[in-house]
């Protein structure tokens, strides 16, 4: 990638990976799918530090207005709401497992 000056996009990586990509880079970042760590503590938003030092080289953040992603409320909600959905469907398909053995031991 810098051989060719690409920019670099990125989105869903770790904190180390960022500064990772940060130092190696010689071509500007683009963080796509991000948003602001102090609105809301999702692992994918970057903290204040990390938004200026994505600046400090060129680079640029795409701000994702996805509700999960801007109100800390709104996504521990949909975090449980996820587990929740996630252990209905679990048993779900151990029913249905349930119920296709018996029938096909008949």
């Amino acid at each position: 990638m810098n051989r060719r000056t690409c920019w670099w996009i990125f989105r869903n990586v770790s904190d180390k990976t960022f500064y990772d990509a940060l130092e190696v880079s010689k071509a500007p970042l683009i963080a796509s799918h991000s948003s602001c760590r102090a609105l809301c503590n999702h692992p994918r938003d970057m903290t204040d530090d990390m938004i200026k030092a994505l600046a400090v080289k060129g680079g640029v953040i795409q701000i994702n207005y996805e509700k999960s992603f801007i109100d800390e409320a709104y996504r521990a909600a949909s975090e449980k709401v996820s587990v929740v959905l996630w252990r209905c469907l679990t048993n779900s398909r151990r029913n249905v497992e349930r119920i296709k053995s018996v029938l096909v031991a008949r």
